[in-house]
């Protein structure tokens, strides 16, 4: 047998040659090790929940669609502005064909 890491406070962990059936055999440490299971359980869950969406996939779901919607604003407010500017264009023609009309010169 050797003790392995640290089963608590001054408490070394012992290893030894023993199957899980004599292990869930006894109820003092069945009970134990069901403990110890749950904690370890509601630690993974707990740390799970704190990465947030699922790592697999989601998130990347979750960026690409903000992009798409993002590149369908920008390509609206793109069109806006060249409509805009064709106005612009258009406005600027038209007054200087007034001056050119009118005999003046800019």
């Amino acid at each position: 047998m050797a003790v392995v890491g640290d089963g608590g406070p001054g408490e070394g962990v012992w290893t030894g040659s023993v199957g899980l059936d004599f292990l869930y055999a006894q109820p003092e440490l069945r009970r134990r090790i069901e403990g110890l299971r749950a904690q370890q359980q509601a630690t993974a869950r707990r740390s799970h929940a704190e990465l947030g969406p699922d790592p697999n996939g989601n998130v990347l779901r979750t960026l690409a669609a903000q992009l798409k919607a993002e590149r369908s604003a920008r390509l609206e407010q793109v069109r806006d502005l060249e409509a805009k500017l064709a106005a612009a264009h258009g406005e600027i023609l038209r007054l200087h064909r007034l001056v050119e009309g009118a005999g003046l010169r800019a």
